[in-house]
């Protein structure tokens, strides 16, 4: 019996007995401390990094945008147009003009898609460009690009074309001089980097070339500075004014917010892999401070006696758990700080700007509340049983005190899952994410439980066993089956978490770089202009090669749904989910309607019918074709009546089918497609598609269309697809990191509890050498155990890991599942070894043990 059962309760303050106890168990307190620290630093860590990441687009939204407020649109303003918006800005606004496009370049040997920024003087209002030269390009700058044949352009551009500056590139009509390079560009954005590399040039030099033709895309952009009023205010202003949502007005805040869009979905993801975690960290602190209360059970009773109340005595455990959360949070913080720049150097290909990482005080006290209080949390249920302890069972000879939990307990976790709902939301911003994240995790929990335990039972077939280690091995489970699951379940979680980012990974790739049943082309064309069509096809087949895929494209805009205005929701709201961002998005941007004769290979009907025949007669209303998703976010039904906006004339459609659409097919497909005889006469332009080519032929062709054609444009799809691998595996490098976090909590977990478990069965372990029980044979006890529990834990979660992968890959991204077989076998059988390693590292101590400490305990 400890000395503290010798203390006097009225003597002695509350604060004291609660450091008593805590000294008097430093082993269970640093087993806490480190299950609890391990989880709460990969959440911190990532929550750190969002917030920054925030904080930082907030503090460069102006450099972003390179001015408080930009007005585009993806065609050329008319002076109708630029009048009314500068009839609404106040008095000494400044105004800047450029151009944005994609277009095709090239050299001597190779041409190459680019995404040309067209400026005038005054750019960048805010922010700069950093030359390799030397040179710092600001508003008031001299720019060489505006008078002089020239033009500036990003690094990849060089390498990828084998240019150096002074080479000479084609634009259009334009013969233009290598000026410099870019090496930093604080408008950089995360849109469009991955898709071509950026070109600056002066907006005068090629403001009459070839390049503008009637129909090209093309955005037409108009900077403004001002100092006296809100941007927010006057963009509202200029929007009921316009009453064109084809027209975008954008202040300095919505730019750092779409900049940072796509980064977030990133760190939203890798949150709820560090939630995981998390949750396997508090899984073991509450085995280990379960383990921990019933080996005070008959301390609380004796304190009872002398006089402290059952309250009293949960407070007094309520103010350890907290003071343990306490201590788990900031070591927790401490890690972090060292492992920020680790985690700042993954994410930086993600991240055009630099970020200075740090923790923010809102992620301090985030990391505090949920060490904190979760740590109460969780151990509510247990505390709960120490108000049901009978005193009078300290005078029953040979009687044994226990916590004695019911079912009805299982209700004190609510709050715990609660608190774990709203970290997931806080993580992922998004209602249906979180609850489908929720509903997976608990789903696999239970499998895990369910089929885990009826494993570990299903061993009692090996109690007969004439291998007595073996024999022995097997009763832990049954004496002992609570502790054998919780380490099953957490190992199993780490599994599947390590086996589901590969098994998708390879299952992207594989349907990137072959779509199912389906054969991708070589060059992706669009900007075609309709008097090109016949010339193109003309050409082309005289190369004996064939335009597939031909499609028109028409620009518009919903302006009803079912004789209701479609305008913008949820507009001026400061937070919005994932969900509400993609509605907002998708509302306040123009749309490209085409039209066909049937469907494409790419694409099925999956509900209604699809207007193969054109309409009868111009008063009929047309029949459209959406794509299932599109529509979904929009809350567009069959049936709907949907009126367009195109060039000033209205049409109105109804709804008639729902289109699944295999958009990694790299055809022209399209969100909406309308019934023939509507659109023929719209001002339109044409998108097709070239087959199979070698990378030579790819080089010569493109080259060749770019000198005949300068205003189309052409995507190399073989580029395009290493890209998109690359990026894929740029971000599985990502996850997998947090993934190994996740797996080193589940490890934590099982250390723990080896720890608790040989430290409880000591005096077993020596009454089994004193009966005649050899090392070799305790130590192969020992590992037996966990090796049963990580061979069932590790293949519950690695088949885990391929069913969850499958089913996001058929049901998320409609693609076809591919297993993985070396991450499979390869990743399972060192999880197991790495078991084996630890069980025997952390018990040899105790199978050491020289059998006389029996008698001196």
């Amino acid at each position: 019996m400890s000395s503290t059962t010798c203390i006097e309760a009225r003597g002695v303050s509350l604060i004291k007995w609660v450091i008593r106890e805590l000294r008097g168990n430093y082993q269970f307190c640093l087993l806490f401390l480190l299950n609890i620290s391990i989880g709460l630093v990969g959440f911190i860590c990532l929550d750190a990094y969002k917030t920054t990441l925030s904080m930082s687009l907030k503090e460069q939204a102006k450099s972003f945008l390179s001015a408080e407020l930009a007005v585009t649109v993806r065609r050329l303003f008319n002076d109708q147009e630029i009048n009314k918006i500068e009839s609404q800005l106040p008095a000494g606004t400044q105004r800047g003009h450029l151009r944005e496009f994609f277009s095709m370049v090239t050299s001597k040997s190779q041409s190459r898609l680019v995404q040309v920024k067209a400026i005038d003087q005054t750019y960048p209002f805010y922010g700069q460009m950093a030359l390799r030269s030397g040179k710092k390009i600001e508003s008031s700058s001299e720019k060489e690009i505006l008078s002089q044949k020239k033009v500036w352009v990003y690094p990849e551009l060089l390498s990828q074309m084998k240019l150096e500056v002074g080479d000479s590139l084609i634009l259009g009509d334009q013969n233009l001089v290598i000026a410099d390079v870019i090496t930093d560009d604080t408008s950089q954005t995360f849109r469009l980097a991955s898709l071509a590399p950026k070109i600056y040039v002066g907006l005068d030099q090629i403001k009459d070339s070839s390049l503008f033709s009637k129909g090209s895309t093309i955005s037409d952009v108009f900077l403004y500075h001002f100092e006296k009023e809100e941007p927010q205010v006057v963009a509202e202003r200029i929007k009921k004014t316009l009453q064109d949502n084809t027209i975008q007005v954008l202040t300095d805040k919505e730019a750092s917010e779409d900049s940072g869009r796509v980064l977030g979905y990133l760190t939203d993801y890798l949150g709820l892999v560090s939630l995981i975690g998390l949750f396997m960290s508090f899984l073991g602190g509450v085995y280990l401070y379960r383990s921990y209360l019933f080996s005070r059970v008959k301390n609380v009773a004796i304190y009872n006696t002398l006089g402290l109340t059952r309250a009293r005595a949960q407070l007094m455990y309520i103010v350890q758990v907290a003071v343990l959360g306490l201590l788990a949070s900031l070591v927790s913080l401490g890690i972090s700080y060292s492992l920020l720049p680790v985690l700042q150097k993954l994410l930086a290909e993600f991240t055009p700007i630099q970020i200075a990482v740090h923790i923010p005080m809102k992620t301090v006290f985030l990391a505090i509340f949920s060490g904190v209080v979760i740590s109460i949390l969780v151990g509510l249920p247990f505390l709960r049983g120490l108000s049901k302890i009978q005193v009078s069972t300290l005078f029953q000879e040979g009687s044994e005190i226990h916590l004695e939990m019911k079912l009805s307990d299982l209700f004190f976790y609510a709050p715990a899952a609660v608190a774990f709902w709203s970290l997931t939301f806080w993580q992922a911003n998004s209602f249906m994410v979180t609850n489908i994240f929720v509903s997976a995790f608990l789903g696999a929990l239970i499998i895990l439980s369910v089929i885990g335990g009826a494993l570990l039972q299903s061993l009692r077939l090996l109690q007969k066993s004439r291998y007595w280690p073996v024999k022995q091995a097997v009763l832990f489970f049954v004496r002992r089956p609570i502790s054998a699951l919780v380490s099953l379940v957490s190992l199993g979680l780490g599994v599947l978490l390590i086996q589901l980012l590969p098994q998708l990974k390879t299952s992207i790739q594989s349907e990137v770089e072959m779509p199912k049943n389906l054969s991708l082309p070589s060059i992706f064309i669009f900007d075609i202009q309709s008097d090109q069509v016949e010339i193109l096809k003309s050409w082309l087949g005289e190369n004996n090669l064939k335009l597939n895929y031909l499609s028109p494209m028409v620009r518009g805009r919903i302006i009803r749904h079912n004789n209701q205005t479609f305008e913008e929701r949820i507009e001026n709201q400061n937070t919005l989910t994932r969900e509400e961002e993609s509605e907002k998005r998708f509302r306040n941007r123009a749309v490209n309607i085409s039209y066909r004769e049937g469907l494409a290979e790419s694409e099925e009907v999956v509900q209604g019918k699809f207007p193969v025949d054109p309409v009868k007669s111009p008063n009929d209303i047309a029949e459209l074709s959406l794509e299932k998703k599109y529509a979904e976010r929009l809350g567009f039904k069959l049936g709907d009546e949907l009126t367009f906006d195109v060039q000033g004339v209205e049409i109105k459609g109804k709804v008639t089918s729902f289109r699944k659409v295999k958009w990694n097919s790299f055809q022209p497909n399209f969100f909406i497609l309308i019934q023939r005889g509507v659109l023929e006469d719209a001002p339109q332009t044409y998108l097709g598609a070239l087959p199979r080519l070698t990378p030579e032929q790819v080089d010569h062709y493109q080259k060749e269309l770019v000198s005949r054609f300068p205003n189309v444009s052409m995507i190399d799809v073989t580029r395009v697809i290493n890209r998109v691998v690359e990026l894929t595996e740029k971000m599985s490098f990502s996850l997998e990191f947090m993934a190994l976090i996740a797996l080193f909590a589940g490890f934590m977990v099982i250390y723990s509890m080896i720890i608790q478990q040989t430290r409880d069965r000591r005096w077993d372990l020596n009454m089994l050498k004193i009966l005649g029980a050899k090392e070799g044979q305790l130590a192969q006890m020992l590992v037996l155990e966990f090796f049963f529990i990580s061979l069932i834990g590790t293949a519950l979660g690695a088949l885990l890991g391929l069913g969850v992968s499958a089913g996001i890959s058929l049901f998320l991204f409609e693609g076809l599942f591919v297993v993985n077989y070396a991450a499979l076998f390869g990743a399972s059988a060192v999880i197991i070894l790495m078991c084996l390693i630890l069980a025997y590292l952390t018990t040899r101590k105790i199978v050491r043990e020289k059998p006389a400490v029996f008698f001196e305990m």
